[in-house]
């Protein structure tokens, strides 16, 4: 996917994939409920995320007047992060590996 956002360029086709997740932000299995989403880093070391979800996510869009629902199509966003909000992603759905390689050891 392709993105301008404030004149740069967001490419999930030439960043970098770092991590991701998926599944439901309460215990029902409801589309509405349904997240995703993937952290990725351009050549120029700046994050973004790029996400979908359901009606009951911060992902959910306006169509028509009312809220959309999730679909296979998943209607994807792409979100520029600024690099704390990345290291928090990592440490939360990443690997040890994966956190230290773009930030730097950390000591026990």
């Amino acid at each position: 996917m392709k993105k301008i956002i404030n004149g740069k360029l967001y490419d999930t086709d030439t960043a970098e994939h770092i991590c991701g997740y998926s599944g439901y932000i309460v215990d029902d299995e409801d589309d509405s409920c349904f997240k995703e989403e993937n952290l990725y880093r351009k050549k120029s070391g700046e994050f973004f995320i790029l996400g979908r979800g359901g009606a009951d996510t911060d992902y959910a869009y306006k169509g028509w007047g009312m809220y959309s629902y999730y679909s296979p199509d998943g209607m994807p966003r792409i979100v520029p992060i600024y690099e704390s909000d990345a290291k928090d992603f990592v440490e939360v759905h990443g690997e040890v590996e994966d956190y230290e390689r773009l930030f730097g050891k950390v000591e026990e």
